[in-house]
């Protein structure tokens, strides 16, 4: 059983090695990683915001940043492939979302004009970043 485990451990480290001699995945057509690294470093990004771990944040948006960099110098893409964009209306969705319960929890501004404008503004970013899922 143990040699089993140790076998299994080793094919996994294998799978994942630059220097792994093993091409069946790649044989199969398949990509060694199956995201991109922007869409993992996204994911992480919106995460670390809407727990409101700004520091965190504030360093996933550089690796972001970094990495966009990085792709289009090395795919000579003529375009991004949109992550801080993504990034951006998440930060639009959040923020507006959070002014938006401030205003509404509170009885003597639940009602105002104010509040009105802060939801209408959370609708238009929410819209905003469903976007993103339209054009899939």
């Amino acid at each position: 059983m143990e040699t089993q485990t140790q076998t299994n451990v080793l094919m996994a480290s294998e799978l994942f090695s630059d220097s792994s001699n093993n091409t069946s995945m790649l044989e199969l057509g398949q990509p060694r990683y199956s995201r991109r690294i922007t869409d993992k470093v996204l994911a992480a990004f919106n995460h670390a915001y809407v727990l409101e771990e700004i520091e965190l944040a504030q360093k996933l948006w550089e690796a972001l940043v970094l990495a966009e960099e990085v792709s289009l110098r090395q795919h000579s893409r003529r375009r991004p492939n949109q992550a801080i964009e993504l990034a951006e209306r998440w930060v639009e969705l959040v923020d507006s979302r959070s002014k938006y319960q401030k205003l509404s929890k509170d009885p003597a501004l639940a009602a105002s004009p104010e509040a009105e404008e802060a939801y209408a503004d959370m609708r238009m970013a929410y819209r905003a970043w469903m976007e993103q899922f339209d054009q899939s």
